[in-house]
């Protein structure tokens, strides 16, 4: 179990996957997944987080934010979460607000670029 890290839309969408059990220590590795893609990617760059296959969540809410510190980088776009059912999406949105990420959440990967294209119009040229 863990997660996969890629682009969806090269330089500007990333995409992560999650299997399993959401810990701290998985959000601190994505987190140092994503930022080297942030660095190189075109600003906004947007993340969409696919946890429709996670399991459990045995998170520490006080250390999350600071494993979280990507959400603040400069070419950081929107954050959309697929799946995840409703303690992890209000889990996500008092992230959203100690972070002051911009967040929304969708019920899968094509909502999630339905969404990104509707807020961010220069991606329509990139898909």
């Amino acid at each position: 179990m863990g997660h996969i890290s890629k682009w969806q839309v090269e330089k500007r969408v990333m995409l992560v996957q999650v299997e399993g059990d959401i810990t701290t220590e998985l959000v601190a590795a994505l987190s140092s997944d994503i930022t080297p893609m942030l660095d190189v990617g075109v600003a906004p760059v947007h993340y969409i987080s696919d946890v429709t296959r996670a399991v459990n969540i045995n998170i520490n809410a006080f250390k999350i934010p600071a494993a979280l510190d990507f959400l603040k980088h400069p070419n950081m776009g929107w954050s959309i979460m697929v799946g995840g059912g409703q303690v992890l999406n209000v889990v996500a949105n008092i992230v959203g607000g100690i972070t002051g990420a911009k967040f929304k959440t969708a019920e899968s990967i094509e909502e999630a670029m339905q969404i990104l294209q509707n807020i961010d119009p220069t991606l329509r040229d990139d898909v």
